[in-house]
């Protein structure tokens, strides 16, 4: 398809090209089939039009994974409105000022959190309804559907809003973005691309268990997969044992969720037969996939072949290019390429903004129909990063052709040794090819003289004797002088950050600095 195609066109074509009694999702114990969700979707647009939701207007979200939340989504968007997800954990009073902010006027939730949530968005005049979707009274979206209302759905201009998110804040205070049509049809296309191009041995379609919050990043990939032909199975609670014993139930050959789940399901004993069985494929993002846990994952599921790794941001609306390596880990140098069928262009450009030649390292620039305008309300974070429609990453790349590159990491994490720069995570792919090391982290440590040090944070699969010089050894052969280790610390687990379970930088730094700062003290007493 073509980027400008509206997700409206996505919907009616997925509709389209299954039969009603298919089965397009698996929710607990649950089959969920297209007519039941083409159904739900239908009555929600009526509740919504009856609470006067119209193109433009704001409906928030707060709810926990469930097949409803998909045909709200799909409601909202069909509509011409725009969506505002929040997680139903997030304390009542930073919802209603997002919510606010984002000048919603109906938020949808469930009964349980819908009588305090109304309580502070009355005591604070926010001016939005509330409304819960699981209610058979006051509006709720569980009475009947009354009238025959037209359910065409709206034709809309691209540039409409459509969803509005935030980033992750890892990087500083989260900043406020919005999304428009041409944006999450961009990103829904773009997920495609994670979906193997083969059909699955044993079956006429895919099914993958799925390990993402349902609010932005995670609606929009597995929208994504959802209408490409993949069977989503999921629950309202992610814990990796459920994840598990739903894989083995429903028969997945697919596994998606961020590198850091995958680190917790390595960590469970024993895994059902009918997972072993059945698993072919990973789909992976919202994080780097160390070459450790791909051959971890390799050694759990013996039958695995195909690995996706997507990467996105929020300034992108999510994935936009997709990188496939041999999942027995071997292959470090398979770079990132655009997803097909989608205009998104891609540069390496040094600080002074100049294109780099090929296979030398810059920023990563990005432009196209995944790119959003600006940050809301912020005008100056919106000028540091978006040059003539053109998005700064952030993200240190060296370039490997025209579609392709290989990612090192953040720029604000490129470590400065002795007027060199130096990757953390190439050198982590050398610590972690260490027999004995289950997986690292590698950050700078300011250095009087050099810098900044490089210190290798390890977690051991077993024991930690030798294996320090075992590190160093394997460093030595294959990387140069100002690339090696100065201090290799072990750890019972790496820190890491709520949601994707992103790596806690500033955390080690922080850590690094009190050794030091110890060790000083030690030497000047």
């Amino acid at each position: 398809m073509r980027q400008d195609v509206d997700f409206n066109t996505l919907y009616d074509v997925w509709t389209a090209s299954r039969t009603d009694d298919a089965t397009v999702m698996y929710f607990n114990d649950r089959e969920i089939r297209l007519g039941e969700v083409r159904k739900m979707s239908d009555q929600y647009m009526i509740h919504l039009q009856h609470h006067g939701v119209k193109p433009g207007t704001g409906v928030g979200l707060s709810l926990p994974n469930c097949p409803e939340v998909f045909a709200l989504f799909f409601a909202v968007w069909r509509i011409g409105a725009y969506a505002v997800p929040l997680f139903p954990m997030i304390p009542d009073p930073m919802k209603t000022g997002i919510f606010s902010s984002s000048r919603v006027a109906l938020v949808v939730t469930k009964m349980a959190g819908r009588e305090t949530l109304a309580a502070e968005a009355l005591r604070r005049h926010a001016g939005f309804a509330v409304i819960a979707l699981d209610a058979e009274e006051d509006g709720g979206f569980s009475a009947p559907v009354a009238g025959n209302e037209s359910l065409a759905a709206v034709s809309t201009a691209p540039g409409m809003p459509a969803l509005v998110a935030a980033s992750s804040g890892t990087t500083g205070i989260p900043k406020i973005v919005m999304m428009d049509r041409r944006n999450i049809s961009s990103a829904l296309q773009c997920s495609f691309a994670m979906v193997p191009e083969y059909l699955p041995e044993n079956g006429h379609t895919w099914r993958s268990t799925i390990a993402f919050p349902l609010s932005t990043s995670g609606m929009l990939v597995c929208a994504g997969l959802l209408f490409k032909g993949v069977d989503l199975i999921f629950s309202d609670n992610l814990s990796p044992v459920t994840y598990l014993e739903l894989t083995g139930k429903w028969r997945a050959q697919l596994l998606s969720a961020p590198p850091s789940y995958f680190e917790n399901i390595c960590g469970i004993p024993a895994v059902d037969p009918r997972v072993s069985e059945s698993v072919q494929g990973i789909m992976t993002g919202m994080d780097f996939l160390s070459s450790s846990l791909l051959k971890r994952l390799h050694l759990r599921f013996p039958h695995l072949r195909y690995c996706s790794i997507g990467y996105g941001l929020v300034e992108t609306s999510t994935v936009f290019m997709v990188r496939k390596p041999d999942v027995d880990g071997s292959d470090n140098s398979a770079g990132f390429r655009l997803s097909e069928g989608v205009s998104n262009e891609i540069s390496v450009r040094d600080g002074n903004g100049t294109l780099v030649v090929e296979g030398t390292e810059g920023e990563l620039w990005v432009r196209g129909p995944s790119v959003v305008r600006e940050y809301l309300g912020n005008q100056e974070a919106t000028a540091q990063a978006f040059t003539d429609e053109w998005f700064r990453t952030g993200d240190v790349a060296r370039k490997t052709g025209n579609e392709s590159m290989v990612l090192l990491g953040r720029n604000k994490y490129l470590i400065k040794r002795g007027g060199k720069s130096v990757s953390p995570l190439e050198v982590q792919q050398h610590v972690n090819a260490v027999s004995g090391v289950k997986e690292s982290a590698v950050v700078g440590v300011p250095h009087r003289l050099y810098g900044q040090m490089i210190w290798a944070y390890v977690v051991p699969e077993g024991e930690e004797e030798g294996l320090e010089k075992e590190i160093m050894k394997t460093c030595r052969e294959s990387l140069p002088n100002y690339m090696l280790p100065d201090a290799v610390r072990f750890l019972p687990q790496l820190p890491r950050h709520q949601g994707a379970g992103k790596l806690n930088v500033d955390y080690l730094l922080n850590g690094a600095r009190e050794e030091l700062a110890a060790l000083q003290e030690e030497d000047n007493g």
